[in-house]
């Protein structure tokens, strides 16, 4: 079977989608699959399309990680009605919170933080500079009826925690004060993209509920004739202040055994999804595999602490693990440009030994962070952590990383990417 792979191009500070590429292309050919990389970025979309119909590829998986790239070809594969994970509607939703929000309030049983857009920028960008919106006070009033404080203020498109207000907003008041504060900034580039008007924040301000937690569950489910949960990965922040809880921030990640709660909740999220997708779209694919974002809200200020307490007896080994993954980019990126001119040839890098040497230290690395006796200590902090919480799913993304965290605190999941693109395309 033919299964083709959708890239863009490498830049030095994204050479980790290489190693992603690498290890999925592997995975494909172990099972018997012809495996061919698109990098649609050689070529323009129009020749790009012509090449991918006529290649007879039976199946595709999308690993193009601009967000408006990933969507247009995901446009194309659905008109054209070729297989491809993840698929259009599946996309659609998930790369907007608001929907997201909307298909799990709509599937019934799924808690979600309170939140509302207020189709209004609390900042604009004038000729003359910088001004508050006129109708900020009316904004506010908005807020605080539909959700009420302490609040959050996201970008609605926004990712890997790109363009929040880094802050726990606690009244209106502070709200506005922040706003001003911003408004003073000497260039537009300085203000959070969730304040102002920008392509991952095109409709007005996202306004959330803040739910304390200590860390949240990034959980990798699939779905095709049935509901699977694949691997469940915690971000531990460092304190209450700390709202992004993002690994690609820096913050540390533990791989944990989700519980039947767990399992079920994220099962049913990407069910829900799927679910509304049906409504806007005709045809709407039945499979996929996405991370969900689970928020397990505490109120125990004692408890939070002591997941803090755990993951700073870690926080040297990780600062290793941290380490390590700069240095295998560094490394990555100069055999990329050095050996192979910045061609991808992954048949030939799989069994290249200085590729293997890399990731050699990288696996070494995350193998002496999981054997610490502080790691075990944390799981177990955290698995308490998550008993005592109320559970609000998040978000769903469709671009899960499983090259470095979740590959070595969870497993493989490239495996089950590549058994659910030889299932489809068969």
């Amino acid at each position: 079977m033919q299964v083709g792979i959708l890239v863009n191009e490498i830049e030095r500070e994204s050479i980790e989608n290489l190693f992603s590429e690498s290890i999925l292309y592997k995975s494909l050919r172990e099972r018997g699959a012809d495996v061919s990389v698109v990098d649609i970025t050689t070529d323009s979309v129009a020749a790009t399309e012509r090449a991918i119909i006529s290649s007879g590829v039976h199946c595709f998986i999308n690993r193009i990680k601009n967000r408006d790239q990933r969507l247009r070809f995901a446009e194309f594969f659905y008109r054209n009605k070729i297989p491809l994970i993840n698929s259009l509607p599946l996309e659609h939703v998930s790369v907007d919170k608001t929907k997201t929000k909307e298909a799990f309030e709509e599937y019934g049983g799924i808690n979600t933080a309170n939140s509302c857009l207020i189709p209004l920028y609390p900042i604009l960008n004038k000729n003359v500079g910088l001004k508050v919106n006129d109708h900020i006070d009316h904004m506010l009033n908005i807020a605080e009826r539909e959700v009420g404080y302490p609040v959050v203020i996201k970008p609605s498109r926004g990712s890997r925690g790109g363009g929040f207000v880094n802050k726990v907003i606690h009244s209106p008041e502070e709200m506005k004060s922040i706003i001003q504060e911003f408004s003073r900034a000497q260039n537009i580039l300085r203000v959070p993209k969730s304040m102002c008007e920008s392509l991952s924040n095109p409709i007005g301000v996202f306004v959330e509920e803040y739910l304390p937690h200590a860390l949240d569950l990034r959980c990798i489910v699939s779905q095709n004739s049935f509901s699977q949960h694949h691997a469940c990965l915690a971000r531990i922040g460092t304190t209450d202040d700390s709202i992004q809880k993002n690994t690609s921030l820096g913050n540390m990640a533990v791989g944990i055994e989700a519980n039947e709660e767990l399992v079920k909740i994220s099962k049913e999220s990407l069910s829900a999804i799927l679910d509304y997708a049906k409504k806007l779209f005709v045809d709407c694919p039945k499979y996929g595999i996405t991370g969900v974002d689970i928020i397990p809200c505490c109120e125990d200020r004692d408890a939070r602490q002591l997941v803090y307490k755990s993951a700073l007896e870690l926080a040297d080994q990780w600062q290793e693990v941290e380490k390590a993954k700069r240095n295998f980019k560094t490394g990555l990126s100069k055999l990329w440009n050095i050996k192979y001119c910045g061609e991808r040839d992954h048949e030939r890098l799989l069994y290249d030994p200085d590729f293997e040497a890399l990731q050699k230290k990288i696996y070494e690395a995350f193998s002496r962070f999981k054997s610490h006796p502080s790691y075990m200590k944390l799981q177990k902090a955290v698995g308490d952590y998550i008993e005592k919480s109320t559970l609000f799913v998040s978000e769903n993304n469709t671009t899960v990383d499983y090259e470095f965290q979740t590959l070595n605190l969870c497993g493989p999941i490239q495996n089950d990417i590549a058994k659910l693109a030889l299932t489809i395309g068969s």
